[in-house]
């Protein structure tokens, strides 16, 4: 035996797969498997444990449940036939032994061990044996080569006692050997005469499958001790390889491919040959359709193969084999879930996104796995048909419960498909798989699949704004990098970000230089303010949102503002501490990475309300590795940090103006004051984030204080007209603006903060009025009134601390247009995602932890029927109008 070097084992192990498989023991496997029930006897309503025992030659292993898939593959039980049986939970597997190989932690199974899986015999099951049988799937190992993963087949029996008998799901098996007259009937196409020495039977197991669930035809060849016939890894230039193939499969449908005996090796004269001896067993599985009606059931197949001894062979020949069984009937039949896929729009442009809905009806009395269970439904796309996958599959959480996030009823999945700019007009067939396991009382069935085609038309045009999504700037990365200018751009329009501009020129008026300083600093802000969101994609994500939203941090914030807002006042000169200035000194003489740090400042106090949009643009690129982050993140950054660099050049240029001292002096002071207002922002943070809804500062008493620091402003920079002193133009334009927020804090008030950008600066109201129904922070609350209501549920995951959340909740949500739809359709659950348990729910109805977002529930059926964001601050009543009202018509 050949040894591998060190790198083509880890190759090999890494693979799954050894490349010199030939080079391994090839009489005798490496892993035998037996299989028991325990008990052997069980009545119908009880439960019994599968137990398979597995038997791992010496100095061999295989790989326990906790291997890294990727440097091995674990073992697997997996069960094809519960003759009407159900699972309870999941297959058992063995952790494995850690072993640290190559570097690599390895978890290996070596000498035995036992694979176990829960069943329960159904309250209708009639007397009799059932069969359970199904395979191991492994890769033997040993401390120099893999062999290939393979399958050890097993099959165990259990004894129904005490039920009636009676055509019933999984009726046991015919067991009889006894083939049908045409299953021995031998195909001599050369006249040669029959070979007697290959003998064929032929079966179905289980005899009386059920509609919507599987069989397995079995076919047995009987070869004289003598003679051998050719298995699957034969090569058909020396010999002919055993085949099945299905001649008539009765209305049945095969799953797969079927399996067939590897045989095994012998070194002969012209090359390896791999002989199947004594009894080979071939294997297919068939589906039976839901559709199926009850009654008898014919399999025909046809076995190709080639019968030889040590010193020469016949020539092929062909096996007809015919299995007989019957589809049951009644009540015992079991049933599929009713699928109907639809498109919008349809037809679809180049360059536009179509939203494929496919709407499940669970059949009564059983139910399966949403998005919140650990072994959830899946939808996937296995055929594009040149259309491309945008985002993950939406499906619903499902009802938290004992057994699992369980869905029943009829409820909705979504997937998105982008059709490429330049895509021909035409027709167009996209496949879906439905991947599921239905599951009663009794426990769950074997796990299905459903083919689904959604027909779908392309016509030409110019792609509509209403279906081009966020971050559809085009293809590759240079595409991620301009879906991410513009996701900036339309950043910049957020209430948030909108604090920082005064913040940003007062910072750098102290700091006012000319030529390269000046554009030194101006460019580290921008790299500080790119590096952040970059990091952000790459390492931090969703941990930003609540440091953004903690007590501390805008604590610090607040107090960082009152102290530069003083310091522009004259009172004091702010400088860093002496460590850090020479730090700072030695670093770039410039005091660059205190700039630096500020432009990180402006990400984190933003990051509130750009969240949806960065959460978006993280959802297009995250799939598609770093560089698609990095492109994406960097051309957001970008976006964000041009404008602000230009406004922290402004001061420097000012500065360069004739007796720029005297009307520099007039501009800080009139910025101390806008600081101080800024400070009572993150204070007012502070309170919410210690308070919720009891906060200490309410809305009004925000607007009055910052009533209050404008008027001072104002009169500060009316001073000089008392003493008949003439005002430079800097303290005219200081006494305008002062005014002109004094009258807009005031109007505030008396008008209920009615304007958009106004309203994102507030803290939220204690008892938020609207003419539509609200419960805060309690979903099943507001589920259970919706249902009462016989209204749909609107969540609104919102945030204490949330600029955005404001805007909407306090202009868009009492919009006439919008009023109209919610008042007599929706009762609203105004989650707050600051406490533990709303956030708990978004992650696991979203995926992501941000605010705000929407999501629109029918209560009769757990159905989803819309989702929104924030993508246009210009549109925003119309655009939730539209979700509003899309989602009504779902319903």
């Amino acid at each position: 035996m050949l040894r591998l070097l060190p790198i083509s084992v880890t190759c090999a192990l890494l693979c799954g797969v050894a490349p010199l498989s030939a080079q391994v023991d090839p009489e005798q496997p490496k892993v035998q498997v037996r299989a028991e029930i325990v008990p052997a006897e069980v009545a119908p309503g009880g439960e019994a444990e599968l137990r398979v025992h597995l038997q791992i030659v010496d100095g061999w292993h295989v790989y326990g449940a906790l291997q890294d898939t990727d440097s091995g593959k674990p073992v697997e039980l997996v069960v094809e036939s519960l003759g009407g049986l159900r699972v309870i939970g999941r297959p058992v597997i063995p952790p494995g032994e850690e072993h640290d190989w190559f570097g690599m932690q390895m978890h290996w199974i070596e000498g035995g061990a036992v694979l176990t899986q829960k069943l329960r015999v159904p309250s209708g099951q009639a007397s009799g044996a059932v069969e359970v049988s199904g395979r191991v799937g492994y890769a033997a190992c040993n401390d120099e080569i893999c062999d290939p993963p393979g399958d050890a087949r097993f099959a165990a029996t259990l004894t129904v006692t005490g039920a009636a008998t009676g055509a019933a799901t999984g009726a046991a098996p015919s067991t009889s050997k006894a083939p049908p007259a045409a299953a021995r009937r031998t195909q001599d196409p050369l006249g040669l005469g029959a070979d007697e020495n290959v003998q064929i039977t032929a079966r179905l197991e289980p005899a009386t499958p059920a509609p919507g669930t599987e069989t397995v035809l079995i076919v047995e060849l009987d070869i004289s001790p003598d003679r051998h016939v050719y298995g699957a890894l034969q090569s058909g230039d020396v010999g002919r390889p055993l085949s099945l193939t299905i001649t008539d499969a009765d209305g049945l449908v095969a799953v797969g491919a079927p399996e067939i005996p590897p045989g095994v090796v012998h070194d002969r004269e012209f090359g390896a040959e791999y002989w199947v001896v004594g009894r080979a067993t071939l294997r297919q599985r068939l589906l039976v359709p839901s559709s199926r009606a009850p009654g008898p059931v014919r399999v025909a197949a046809r076995v190709d193969y080639m019968s030889c001894t040590d010193s020469f062979c016949d020539p092929p020949g062909s096996l007809d084999a015919v299995a007989d069984g019957s589809v049951a009937a009644g009540a015992s039949a079991v049933p599929a879930p009713a699928l109907a896929a639809s498109v919008e729009p349809d037809p679809v442009r180049p360059g536009e996104t179509a939203t494929v809905t496919v709407t499940i009806v669970v059949p009564d009395g059983h139910w399966l796995r949403g998005a919140g269970d650990a072994h959830p439904i899946g939808l996937r796309l296995v055929a594009t048909d040149g259309l491309e996958p945008v985002g993950a599959v939406r499906i619903p959480p499902g009802t938290a419960g004992p057994r699992g996030h369980l869905l029943d009823g009829t409820f909705i999945v979504r997937q998105q498909l982008a059709v490429p700019k330049d895509d021909p007009p035409g027709a167009r067939t996209p496949r879906f798989v439905l991947d599921y396991q239905l599951a009663d009382a009794e426990g769950d069935l074997l796990p299905t699949s459903h083919e689904i085609e959604v027909p779908l038309r392309v016509e030409a045009g110019v792609p509509r704004a209403a279906y081009v999504p966020v971050g559809n700037g085009g293809d590759g990365v240079w595409g991620l990098f301009i879906a991410g200018l513009l996701a900036g751009i339309l950043a910049l329009l957020m209430p948030c970000t909108y604090p920082m501009i005064p913040i940003t020129i007062s910072f750098f008026s102290k700091r006012a230089h000319s030529g390269a300083e000046t554009f030194g600093l101006a460019l580290s802000y921008g790299l500080g303010i790119v590096a952040m969101f970059i990091a952000i994609g790459l390492v931090v994500g969703q941990a930003i949102i609540p440091f953004a939203n903690h007590w501390a941090t805008n604590l610090v914030f607040a107090l960082a503002f009152i102290a530069f807002a003083l310091s522009l006042f004259g009172l004091f000169t702010l400088e860093l501490p002496a460590a850090l200035q020479n730090l700072a000194g030695r670093t770039t003489g410039n005091g660059l990475s205190g700039v630096f740090l500020m432009g990180a400042t402006l990400v984190i106090t933003s990051f509130t309300c750009t969240a949806p949009i960065v959460g978006t643009l993280l959802a297009t690129s995250a799939d598609r590795g770093t560089t698609s982050v990095i492109a994406g993140m960097g051309g957001f950054g970008l976006a964000m940090a041009v404008p602000f660099v230009v406004l922290s050049m402004l001061p420097a240029g000012a500065a360069s103006l004739p007796r720029a001292g005297e009307w520099m002096n007039d501009l800080k002071i009139f910025l101390g004051f806008v600081e101080i207002a800024a400070a009572l922002k993150f204070l007012s943070n502070v309170d919410v984030a210690l308070h919720g809804h009891g906060a200490w500062i309410p809305p009004e008493t925000f607007l009055w204080v910052w009533v209050a620091v404008f008027a001072i402003a104002f009169g500060w920079a009316v001073r000089p007209m008392l003493r008949s002193a003439r005002m430079s133009r800097m303290r005219i334009a200081s006494a305008t603006l002062s005014l002109a927020l004094v009258v807009w804090a005031g109007a505030g008030v008396t008008a209920g903060y009615s304007d958009f950008v106004l309203a994102a600066f507030l803290p939220p109201a204690e008892a938020p009025t609207a003419r539509h129904a609200i419960v805060l922070d309690d979903y099943d609350a507001a589920l259970e009134r919706a249902k009462a209501e016989h209204k749909l549920l609107l969540i609104n995951f919102t945030g204490l601390i949330c600029a955005n959340c404001r805007a909407v909740e306090n202009n868009v949500m009492p919009d006439p247009g919008v009023a109209e739809l919610l008042e007599p359709g929706f009762v609203e659950a105004r989650l707050h995602i600051d406490y533990p348990a709303n956030a708990t729910r978004m992650k696991e109805m979203v995926g992501a932890v941000f605010s705000p977002y929407y999501i629109v529930i029918d209560p009769a059926t757990g159905s989803e029927l819309g989702r929104f964001q924030i993508q246009s601050v210009a549109s925003l009543a119309s655009d939730f109008s539209s979700f509003l009202t899309q989602s009504g018509r779902h319903g």
